[in-house]
């Protein structure tokens, strides 16, 4: 598909975003795919809602089940305090 595609459209620019990480720290296996066939590749970070560090993980308010959601269910969180809100939920 994705040759035809590119033969059929040549000079279409596709810009596409996403999540490498699920909130478990899983990759997305799509965003792996896409990244794979992609010419260029420009990886972006938010902000810990925590401690203001680049962002490089989701994580799933304790409150919350897995799904589709926003800042609702979800908050973007560096590393550090990704594993700090995982060990907090255990001894919970």
């Amino acid at each position: 598909a994705i040759a035809m595609m590119r033969e059929k459209f040549p000079n279409l620019s596709l810009v596409v975003c996403g999540l490498d990480l699920n909130f478990r720290g899983e990759p997305w296996q799509t965003t792996i795919f896409l990244r794979s066939i992609a010419d260029e590749n420009i990886p972006r970070t938010g902000t810990c809602a925590v401690c203001r560090d680049p962002s490089t993980h989701s994580y799933l308010k304790p409150s919350e089940s897995p799904g589709v959601g926003g800042a609702d269910k979800y908050e973007p969180r560096c590393y550090h305090c990704h594993a700090r809100g995982l060990r907090q939920e255990i001894t919970l």
